[in-house]
């Protein structure tokens, strides 16, 4: 295991996080998941806030000073990067939570599954477009 890995993991485990990840299983999911939001995610609002909070386990490790000075953070970074894009790209104009939260807590899917827009609009009052 190398400097870059150990570090990211005890930084979850410091965060008391239970399922500690490697830097590539985290991207993966990272990347999976926002895959899922652009094709219109199909879990409901609970899950889709679980699986938006391994950003901020991301959020730490890109704003960590010890893996900024480490082989591999370049390339972990674009890779976050990347993936926000797509993220991002999902985004409707519509925009949730404190305006102090980070944007990936705030940003709301334009297209979602059945579950998801019933969840956005009794939770929030949104109305988004519902996958076919």
């Amino acid at each position: 295991m190398n400097g870059f890995t150990q570090r990211f993991q005890e930084l979850q485990r410091r965060a008391g996080r239970k399922r500690i990840l490697t830097p590539d299983s985290a991207l993966t999911e990272w990347a999976n998941f926002a895959t899922s939001v652009a094709a219109g995610y199909e879990m409901g609002l609970d899950e889709y806030v679980n699986d938006l909070s391994l950003r901020r386990v991301l959020e730490e490790a890109l704003n960590d000073p010890v893996l900024a000075s480490s082989e591999g953070y370049l390339s972990f970074r674009a890779s976050v990067q990347s993936t926000d894009d797509i993220l991002k790209g999902s985004f409707s104009e519509h925009l949730i939570g404190h305006e102090s939260a980070p944007w990936w807590e705030r940003g709301v899917p334009r297209l979602a599954g059945r579950k998801l827009a019933d969840d956005l609009l009794s939770v929030y009052g949104i109305v988004v477009e519902v996958k076919a």
